[in-house]
């Protein structure tokens, strides 16, 4: 009986790997250096993210994608949460990650994958980074929750919220099939006079290549470089380790996205870099340094 629980964890183990590195590859790496108290709890709860991620990128009817929704906000309500047969669930509920979050916490993440499929296009820069905002701020404050903290404790969590939520929407963009390009604003297109037709047929062309360099350039005030990208203020909490592990890894892929054409955003978004994993070895070793 032993045997056969223990194979049901590892498979549910397996099964949220799998989810997680479709969604986010780079998210071995920063696992690699979390503190041992959250490693299980983490992976169970960026394999409920990718599972979210998986209801914008795949499904393209916006009435399945809301009953799918729908399943996902009953069997992650306080009623079901402890009975639910599916294997992400079942995994937070395993690692304890599912009694770390308050409800409101779970819903919000919901709530906000719900209104993106009623989400406008952005007219200016100011109105994108507010998207990326909404698209990835709740991940922290359930990631934060999960380790007892709050986004409060993050100083930079506004900048590092835009950065991810940037990163979502080229992943959804650049990872599928069929690319599509709804976020860009509208100012940006306008600037560089070129339709989303335009980028869809031919991302590479002079224009097409100066509007992805535009978003990622003016995303941010500032993206922090890759000579300087590991130099984050480093905190003494354990559980802010991760997620600073995640915006050192954050910024240097939209660093090696700058570098290279549109065309090959996909293949980048779905890779690491040797440097990626030592700036974070770097940086998970001042921290452990610190709270020596």
């Amino acid at each position: 009986m032993t045997t056969a629980v223990n194979d049901s964890k590892g498979q549910r183990s397996a099964l949220c790997w799998e989810r997680v590195l479709r969604s986010n590859r780079q998210f071995r790496i920063s696992h690699l250096f979390a503190p041992d108290e959250f490693s299980g709890a983490l992976l169970a709860l960026h394999a409920l993210f990718a599972s979210i991620d998986q209801i914008s990128t795949e499904v393209s009817e916006d009435l399945v994608a809301r009953k799918k929704l729908d399943w996902w906000r009953l069997e992650l309500s306080p009623d079901h949460i402890g009975r639910s047969r599916h294997p992400v669930i079942r995994h937070l509920g395993e690692t304890g990650a599912a009694t770390s979050f308050p409800p409101s916490a779970l819903e919000s993440l919901l709530d906000t994958a719900e209104r993106r499929l009623d989400a406008q296009p952005p007219s200016n820069i100011k109105e994108f980074n507010q998207l990326c905002y909404l698209i990835y701020h709740p991940r922290m404050v359930l990631e934060c929750a999960l380790c007892g903290l709050d986004t409060a404790f993050v100083d930079d969590h506004k900048a590092v919220a835009c950065e991810g939520g940037l990163l979502q929407l080229l992943r959804e963009s650049f990872v599928k099939a069929k690319p599509g390009y709804w976020w860009v604003p509208l100012n940006t297109l306008a600037r560089f006079e070129v339709t989303r037709r335009d980028l869809q047929e031919n991302s590479d062309a002079p224009d097409g290549w100066a509007v992805f360099q535009h978003i990622l350039e003016g995303s941010r005030e500032q993206l922090v470089s890759e000579e300087h990208g590991d130099q984050l203020k480093l905190d003494v909490l354990p559980g802010l380790l991760h997620l600073r592990l995640t915006a050192l890894l954050q910024r240097r892929q939209l660093h090696h996205l700058k570098s290279i054409k549109p065309s090959r955003y996909g293949a980048e978004l779905n890779r690491w870099h040797i440097s990626d994993l030592m700036a974070t070895w770097k940086l998970a070793r001042q921290s452990k340094n610190n709270t020596a």
